[in-house]
């Protein structure tokens, strides 16, 4: 059937041990491309059990173009927990597409091979607390009281007094700077 407003598809991730360690909270990057002029929302959510209510982390909403960008979400959870991707339709007599690409879960995130529980259902999300009073605030490791634009998390320039925001930012590969020139 054609899609309507408001018409969403999940993905589901894996499921993780809880992340509360400051500097060491599990963390996931991805490559996204929103564009056409219907375009709807693209959110990340975690939830901590079958069921249970969906807890907003990221969420980017309209056409950003026609390009690829990243973002890197951190997850401060004190349960299990559970990634959970969501694209909502817009207006599909406008057009456009969501699309996903590139999902990297860093070393921090670690598997829960324990049952992971089932709650009663649901429809409603809840805030999440973050250790530095917000989504856009990065905690440093060794202090529970140092924070930093989560946008200075891996951008190959410490701020942090024990350079944990550039400790596990992993290799640099196809998304550095060009490495040749048009003419």
């Amino acid at each position: 059937r054609p899609r309507t407003v408001g018409d969403k598809a999940r993905l589901l991730g894996p499921i993780f041990k809880p992340s509360v360690t400051p500097g060491a909270f599990c963390r996931m990057k991805f490559f996204y491309h929103m564009y056409g002029k219907g375009i709807g929302s693209l959110t990340i959510y975690t939830r901590d059990g079958i069921n249970g209510p969906l807890i907003k982390r990221f969420s980017r909403s309209m056409e950003i173009g026609n390009f690829w960008t990243s973002s890197i979400v951190s997850f401060y959870n004190q349960n299990p927990f559970q990634v959970v991707l969501e694209a909502t339709v817009g207006s599909p007599s406008l057009g456009g597409d969501i699309a996903v690409d590139d999902v990297i879960f860093f070393p921090e995130c670690i598997p829960y091979l324990g049952a992971f529980p089932t709650a009663i259902p649901n429809p409603n999300t809840v805030q999440p607390t973050y250790p530095c009073g917000d989504a856009t605030r990065w905690q440093c490791a060794s202090s529970t009281t140092d924070c930093i634009a989560k946008s200075q998390v891996c951008d190959f320039m410490p701020q942090c007094a024990d350079q944990s925001d550039e400790a596990n930012c992993g290799t640099c590969n196809f998304d550095g700077p060009t490495l040749f020139a048009a003419g």
